[in-house]
């Protein structure tokens, strides 16, 4: 993980640091101090940093806003149903990663080779761009921690008067 943060530096230099590591199946503690000890051993050991650490995977979300997917998949309008996870139940989403894919599929209204040929990965990442309000996801308990160190962070580095919290 050190040489990955080297390099996200390096590659790309800024002020603040999202760091993304996957709880799956260890406790949010264990992630946490691994992410510590990495940054602790790379010559950035003391830039701004907010951990993004989701109970499975950050696709999990992604199943929100089904007007984003549908957006997307290149179908804004579509009408055939998404099948998405209700809010509360996000978290306890088995795969969601092929959830997420199966909705993309779904959204997109494409069939045969056309299907087979959707880009899932810029559709996921374009989901993250045309989504407007990711507030309903602060009734997760692993999205609110990272905007509360968010809030912490930025008001730590200057960057607002106070804690946005």
């Amino acid at each position: 993980m050190e040489e990955k943060i080297e390099q996200a530096i390096q590659l790309y230099p800024c002020n603040l640091l999202f760091i993304h590591r996957d709880a799956e199946r260890e406790p949010r503690e264990s992630r946490v101090r691994e992410v510590a000890g990495s940054m602790a051993k790379t010559r950035q050991g003391n830039m701004p940093h907010v951990l993004v650490i989701p109970v499975r995977m950050t696709e999990t979300w992604l199943l929100f806003d089904e007007k984003a997917i549908r957006l997307a998949a290149g179908n804004p309008k579509g009408r055939i149903p998404l099948n998405l996870p209700r809010l509360k139940e996000l978290e306890n989403c088995a795969d969601p990663k092929d959830r997420l894919r199966e909705a993309i599929l779904e959204a997109s209204g494409l069939s045969g080779r056309h299907r087979r040929r959707l880009n899932f990965a810029q559709c996921r990442q374009r989901i993250s761009q045309v989504a407007r309000d990711f507030s309903p996801l602060l009734h997760l308990p692993a999205f609110t921690q990272m905007d509360q160190e968010f809030a912490t962070v930025a008001f730590r580095a200057g960057w607002v008067s106070s804690p946005i919290l």
